[in-house]
């Protein structure tokens, strides 16, 4: 994850800010710990996998200060 961002006083009581974030979300598989104590019919390591992602979030928003 990489990211920044801004901040802005537009006036004594108005702040703008925007910020970027890039999420990149490799290829992976995981594997869960056994379970204990062990339950009939359910598997010991379930895995769970993904492929690869790339998210980027753009966000802007403003304030009012009292």
């Amino acid at each position: 994850m990489v990211g920044g961002g801004a901040e802005w006083m537009a006036t004594t009581n108005i702040l703008i800010r925007a910020e970027y974030l890039y999420y990149n979300i490799h290829a992976n598989q995981t594997g869960v710990s056994p379970i204990f104590p062990p339950i009939p019919g359910v598997p010991l390591a379930p895995t769970q996998s993904w492929a690869n992602y790339n998210v980027q979030v753009a966000r802007i928003a403003a304030s009012y200060k009292f």
